[in-house]
């Protein structure tokens, strides 16, 4: 798992897991993961990835995360009423607040998605 592998590196995690999805012409580039300390270096079988530093949607869903496709559709929405553009060729990131094994009313995702305001 991410977590042993990091405990191999003698790193540990600073935050809840965290998953990156990069747009591609066929879907997603998909990495998974935790926030580290930024001293931590790759290694072998754990690559390090840089999210953050632009301004961004920001949205926390509560739902399952089957319903997640919803709030995406929702930060498009207010991104378009608000003359903004979100960023097709930048990474966007969800922070899984709490695990999928509980009910979906207790269940938080917060999802950042890189923008241009307008």
């Amino acid at each position: 798992s991410v977590a042993s592998r990091l405990a191999r590196a003698g790193a540990a995690p600073i935050g809840p897991p965290v998953g990156t999805y990069l747009p591609t012409i066929v879907g997603f580039d998909v990495a998974a993961g935790f926030p580290v300390d930024p001293s931590v270096v790759a290694t072998d079988g754990i690559e390090t990835i840089e999210v953050g530093g632009k301004e961004v949607a920001h949205l926390v869903h509560v739902g399952s995360y089957e319903s997640l496709p919803e709030a995406y559709g929702e930060i498009e929405s207010a991104a378009a009423e608000h003359g903004d553009e979100l960023e097709t060729n930048e990474p966007m990131w969800e922070v899984y607040l709490t695990g999928p094994d509980l009910p979906p009313e207790e269940t938080f995702t917060e999802i950042f998605w890189p923008l241009r305001r307008g």
